[in-house]
């Protein structure tokens, strides 16, 4: 006979998920490691219960980006896929004043609200080759050149769907206790 597991929850997540909070309530995100396209990156976030996270604000952003320094440490540039996508009527779009910063992108994952999360990378998104209908999120060691752009901590870029990066956030609702 199999011996049932007993998942210990803290605050409403499970162990190595770190609680935020959203309107709807609790939320457990957790950094994965894996180098996957957008698309597989959300189904192994499904396997966790979880869909790739929005982002809520500075301090959010701050706290994954310190959880994925551990996992990715020494690893001086990490990409992660996040839960943000471009909206249809701006993914063959040049960036103006209709699709830029601002407007360009919303959050996939059902609960994040709000446009704090959106902190992105100087001159960023910028759609090039207008195919970039995704946002990834920079975890760097300190600032970076890639490509042709100086590229911060913390900040978002847009990138390629079918792009494999290192790295992807889940997000799931705690459980209420």
């Amino acid at each position: 006979m199999a011996i049932p597991r007993i998942l210990l929850v803290k605050n409403g997540c499970p162990p190595g998920w770190i609680r935020s909070e959203r309107p709807s309530g609790g939320w457990c995100i957790k950094v994965f490691a894996g180098a996957f396209i957008r698309d597989a990156a959300d189904l192994k976030c499904r396997e966790q219960g979880a869909v790739l996270s929005g982002l809520k604000d500075s301090a959010e952003i701050e706290k994954i980006t310190d959880s994925a320094r551990l996992i990715f440490s020494p690893n001086p540039i990490n990409i992660l896929w996040i839960g943000a996508k471009r909206i249809a009527r701006c993914l063959r779009a040049p960036p103006s004043t209709g699709c830029n910063w601002s407007n360009a992108f919303e959050w996939t994952d059902g609960v994040t609200t709000g446009r704090e999360g959106f902190i992105w990378n100087t001159g960023q998104p910028d759609n090039r080759g207008l195919r970039q209908g995704c946002s990834t999120l920079m975890v760097l060691m300190g600032p970076t050149i890639r490509t042709y752009n100086l590229f911060y901590n913390g900040r978002l870029d847009d990138n390629d769907c079918p792009y494999p990066v290192n790295g992807y956030v889940c997000g799931k609702h705690a459980i209420r206790n």
